[in-house]
């Protein structure tokens, strides 16, 4: 949350000619219900599993797109298959409090009961190894314009990948 994957993603995905899947919207045209009310319903698993099988399928679609995906799907070992195999991965990383001041306070925001620093703090100690596994590429979000962190995911893409530019 909050490391810019919408606000990097869609001006990516338009440079790029590519569509944009937003794991949010994603989840709730899968579901038809947010985040925050699935976790809240269902628990945090089915929360987690609901969005690494948005993600995989996304990375199964026929045409190529930049996916915007929730944080909680990299856990997955084959989820991590699926994005070393199909996949140029970038890491949108930042520090932990740029992350808590992104943070929105929204219902539709799953764990919002808890303490921000907190939760950061937490999921980043679990995840951030597994990001760094899987990454292509990884960019401080934090430290730089939308507009140059698109330029330098640009720059770091595979020819292959830059032909639709």
């Amino acid at each position: 949350m909050g490391s810019g994957k919408s606000t990097i993603g869609v001006p990516l995905a338009a440079a790029l000619h590519r569509p944009f899947v937003d794991n949010d919207a994603q989840l709730f045209s899968r579901t038809g219900t947010t985040a925050a009310d699935l976790a809240a319903r269902d628990g945090v698993d089915a929360l987690h599993h609901e969005e690494a099988e948005g993600l995989l399928a996304a990375l199964r679609a026929p045409e190529a797109s930049v996916i915007a995906a929730a944080a909680s799907t990299i856990s997955g070992a084959d989820v991590r298959r699926a994005l070393g195999r199909d996949a140029f991965v970038v890491w949108l990383h930042a520090a932990v409090a740029a992350l808590v001041a992104r943070m929105p306070r929204s219902h539709v925001r799953p764990f919002a009961a808890e303490e921000p620093t907190r939760l950061i703090t937490r999921q980043a100690s679990e995840r951030d190894p597994l990001f760094a596994r899987v990454a292509d590429f990884a960019v401080e979000s934090d430290r730089s314009t939308p507009a140059a962190v698109v330029a330098q995911i640009l720059e770091q893409l595979p020819g292959a990948l830059q032909a639709n530019r």
